[in-house]
C-alpha cells in the first residue's frame, strides 16, 4: 500500500508469522518437512501461494468468507517477557511503516498469528506482537492460544492451512477485527501510543 502497489484498504490483517520468520526464536523448516512426505517438485510447491491457488482451482473447491463459520476464540492468556528478547531495529522500522498506513490511509490493522501444528506461538513472538498491537493501539489473535485445542485444525503442508480451515480463519478474523475495532478504543490514525 506504501508503495502503490495495493490500493488502500479498511482492515490490513498483518500475518506476524511470516514477519518474524527469519528471526531466531522461530523454527521453520518446510522444505525438509515436506521432503519427507512427498516428492519434491519446486514449480507445483504447495508453499508458493500461486501454486495453492491453482492447486485449488485443479480440486474445484469453491470458498466463500461471508458463509463460513469461524471459529469461537478463547481469551488472550497473558503474555510472558522472556529475557532475551529484544526491541531490534527491524522492529522499529516495521512500528513505523505499520503507523504510516495507519496514518496514510486510515486502515485498521489487525495482527495475527496463525495456527501452526504444534498449536503453540513462541513466547517471545507472542510478546513482540503484543507490544506491536500496544504501540499502535489495534487488536491482535493469537490462534494457537485462543483456538480451543479439540477444535481440528488440518495442513495441506508443514505451515499452511488446508483450504477450509484457512477459510475459517479468514471468517474469525473478520468477525472480530469488526467486533473489536467495534468495542474498544483501538485507532486507525497511528496516534494510538
Amino acid at each position: 500500500m506504501l508503495k502503490g502497489l495495493l490500493p488502500p484498504a479498511e482492515y490490513v490483517v498483518v500475518e506476524m508469522d511470516r514477519v518474524f520468520a527469519d528471526q531466531m526464536f522461530v523454527y521453520k523448516n518446510p522444505e525438509h518437512d515436506l521432503r519427507q512426505n512427498v516428492s519434491w517438485c519446486p514449480l507445483f510447491n504447495p508453499l508458493f501461494r500461486a501454486s495453492t491457488l491453482l492447486y485449488t482451482e485443479l480440486r474445484n473447491e469453491r470458498f466463500n468468507v461471508q458463509n463460513t463459520e469461524g471459529w469461537a476464540l478463547l481469551p488472550m492468556p497473558p503474555v510472558i517477557s522472556p529475557l532475551e528478547t529484544e526491541w531490534s531495529e527491524k522492529d522499529a522500522a516495521l512500528l513505523q511503516q505499520l503507523t504510516a498506513v495507519q496514518e496514510k490511509f486510515g486502515s485498521r490493522l489487525v495482527l495475527v498469528l496463525f495456527p501452526v501444528k504444534s498449536r503453540i506461538s513462541p513466547p517471545a513472538m507472542r510478546w513482540k506482537v503484543a507490544r506491536f498491537a500496544k504501540e499502535l493501539n489495534v487488536p491482535w489473535l493469537d490462534f494457537n492460544a485462543q483456538i480451543p485445542p479439540e477444535e481440528e485444525i488440518r495442513f495441506s503442508d508443514a505451515v499452511h492451512m488446508q483450504s477450509n480451515f484457512a477459510m475459517r480463519a479468514a471468517a474469525t478474523i473478520r468477525r472480530e477485527a469488526e467486533r473489536l475495532y467495534r468495542e474498544k478504543n483501538y485507532s486507525n490514525s497511528g496516534q494510538g501510543k
